[in-house]
């Protein structure tokens, strides 16, 4: 909001700033899409070159508390997992949050330059006006001066 109510300089002075945060914050959300990008691959990769789970029960049937165990830790790394997942899709969302705020940004930037130029062909029009106007007064002057002139020099 109070963006909107600075005037046109001050916006092209604070959208630097503007640009800055954003591309931070950027590039912050895909250092984190990478590192959990990457750790979803290695989970994926250790999950995926583990054994079949049901020889190990299978074997381990007589030992039931080894299995109870067992059961455990596959609880936990599937809640892991669905937590990685989870967060996968978050970062998904947060990529189309920035193409958004990254459209944003660039339709902000066009209208502050067709506003700049608006402006600026304005004031180039009201400086052509003012400079006819002092012409013309100058003119006026010059004539009228002569015309004493002539009226002195008759006299």
């Amino acid at each position: 909001k109070e963006f909107r109510r600075m005037n046109d300089t001050e916006k092209l002075a604070t959208i630097k700033d503007v640009l800055k945060g954003y591309q931070g914050e950027i590039d912050s959300l895909s250092k984190r899409a990478k590192y959990s990008d990457n750790a979803f691959l290695a989970l994926y990769k250790a999950l995926y070159e583990a054994p079949d789970p049901a020889k190990a029960l299978s074997a381990a049937g007589s030992a039931r508390p080894r299995a109870a165990q067992s059961e455990l830790e596959v609880i936990k790394l599937r809640k892991e997992l669905a937590e990685y997942e989870q967060e996968f899709k978050d970062l998904k969302n947060q990529e189309v949050t920035i193409r958004k705020l990254e459209d944003q940004v660039d339709d902000l930037e066009e209208q502050i330059e067709a506003k700049v130029e608006e402006r600026v062909e304005t004031m180039k029009t009201e400086l052509e006006e003012e400079t006819n106007k002092r012409v013309e007064e100058v003119l006026e002057r010059e004539a009228g001066l002569e015309r004493r002139l002539q009226a002195a020099n008759e006299a």
